[in-house]
């Protein structure tokens, strides 16, 4: 399986600087983000946009591969994903969750069915099961 890359570089303190993002595919190209852009509704990206497109577009296949799997393909599909960023104190923020929102069109395939493989798919797709797991950094001060 391939490896996926993404390169940041930031300039200055948390409030006054600002950085940007580019990825291997050049999705994201040079795509400013910062405090603004993340607390302040300024415009830029910022990672819990990322992660919420992220986890939703991770979802949306592992659904497919499992509907295929029953005998019942995906027909359609739209996602609305949004991932929740909250203060804790004055200093300390956290993820609590994430939200998706699904229409979905499939043929021959009962409500209740239907939500037993979406449950399973928002379990064990791949981005589910990162968000359960440690991160791993290897740093060095230059």
């Amino acid at each position: 399986m391939k490896t996926r890359l993404a390169n940041i570089e930031w300039v200055g303190d948390l409030t006054d600087g600002g950085g940007q993002i580019t990825t291997e595919s050049e999705a994201l190209s040079e795509k400013p983000f910062g405090f603004g852009s993340r607390f302040l509704d300024e415009p830029g990206t910022n990672p819990e946009e990322l992660l919420a497109a992220a986890h939703a577009s991770c979802f949306a296949t592992h659904l497919a591969l499992l509907l295929a799997q029953n005998g019942t393909p995906l027909e359609e599909l739209a996602i609305s994903s949004s991932v929740q960023l909250d203060r804790i104190g004055e200093s300390r923020v956290e993820i609590s969750g994430t939200r998706m929102n699904l229409d979905c069109r499939v043929a021959h395939l009962t409500d209740d069915m239907f939500q037993e493989i979406v449950t399973e798919a928002a379990a064990d797709c791949p981005m589910s099961r990162a968000l359960r797991i440690s991160l791993d950094v290897t740093a060095r001060l230059s």
